[in-house]
């Protein structure tokens, strides 16, 4: 493994912290898939998740705790993080993916009218490469959501494709197999001409699941290998770094939180909404103090960020009375 790092000692160190979520082994061709990187194949069910812990193993499955889905872009169970209309534009001239197309196609461009930047559909005659924000011949790039090429289709074989997640990766048909592959530093694979290239800013940029994620898988594990990260957006969660591109994301057990590099049952100030029982109270929202400053609340809504309060200068939060007062 990379650094060095054993697959028998990296195990038994995370099932020290480790909650044990999945009930079965899954049969996967886990020599397509990269070790430790959780992945998803059925769109149906958000929920579950699938983990290689070798090449030539089978993949685990695991269930994300309630009222989280697994998101492709944090590899975590989380909660989802739009709220807004699925389109946003922030500039003229801007080709957005329609995120409802399912012919790879489909796109948005971003046209002025008066003061107004608007959304407006429209179709390629290739596909849309979701990296380069434009479109592409239908040669240069693939349909489907299942994580890579169909390598068992006789047109894809022997040759490279786009890895829709980053721009600095990209898979290799080896006639039947499928292989994932990463460019050399500062380069970005080019899909016209199927080979890794000098990376020009901003020509590739993969998409994210809201303004400002405070996740970053390729920069998160520099100079951390070996390190336990505590997840942003869920207390009872953390990345573990395998090596310097690579976190590992696991959860505590069910009445544990992940604080000071373990889990334990000290409740981190980072807790927001992670204890509300939305089953059992019935309720669509909830509002939780701060425990670290008395003047902020959050407002709870199942399966969303916790939206931040802060009452008027010189008051504080009641929780039991839900008011700010003086």
């Amino acid at each position: 493994m990379r650094l060095g790092i054993t697959l028998g000692v990296l195990i038994s160190t995370l099932w020290i912290l480790h909650d044990c979520n999945a009930n079965r082994a899954y049969k996967a061709e886990c020599g397509e898939k990269e070790v430790y990187v959780p992945f998803q194949e059925d769109s149906d069910e958000p929920e579950r998740y699938r983990v290689c812990f070798s090449k030539t193993g089978d993949s685990m499955e695991y269930i994300c705790p309630k009222c989280l889905i697994f998101n492709k872009i944090t590899r975590s169970c989380t909660v989802s993080f739009n709220d807004g209309p699925a389109v946003k534009c922030t500039s003229e001239k801007e080709k957005l993916r329609d995120t409802d197309d399912t012919t790879c196609k489909g796109y948005y461009e971003c046209l002025l009218e008066g003061d107004k930047l608007v959304p407006k559909k429209k179709t390629c005659d290739g596909y849309f490469n979701v990296l380069l924000r434009d479109c592409v011949p239908l040669d240069e790039y693939f349909c489907g959501d299942d994580g890579g090429p169909d390598c068992d289709n006789p047109d894809f074989q022997d040759k490279n494709w786009v890895n829709k997640e980053s721009c600095n990766s990209y898979y290799e048909c080896v006639e039947d197999v499928r292989v994932f592959r990463k460019c050399p530093s500062g380069e970005i694979f080019d899909a016209h001409a199927r080979k890794c290239t000098k990376e020009v800013k901003d020509k590739c940029k993969a998409e994210e699941s809201a303004p400002g994620l405070l996740v970053d898988l390729e920069t998160m594990c520099k100079g951390k290998v070996g390190k336990f990260l505590a997840d942003p957006y869920y207390c009872k969660a953390y990345y573990y770094c395998i090596d310097e591109l690579t976190p590992y994301w696991s959860t505590c057990d069910p009445d544990r939180y992940f604080t000071n590099g373990t889990c334990s049952k000290t409740r981190p100030n980072s807790c927001t909404c992670e204890d509300i029982d939305w089953d059992k109270n019935g309720k669509d929202s909830e509002k939780v103090p701060d425990n670290s400053n008395e003047s902020k609340y959050y407002v709870c809504r199942k399966s969303k960020l916790p939206e931040e309060k802060t009452c008027p200068s010189g008051t504080k939060y009641d929780p039991v009375k839900n008011y700010c007062y003086e």
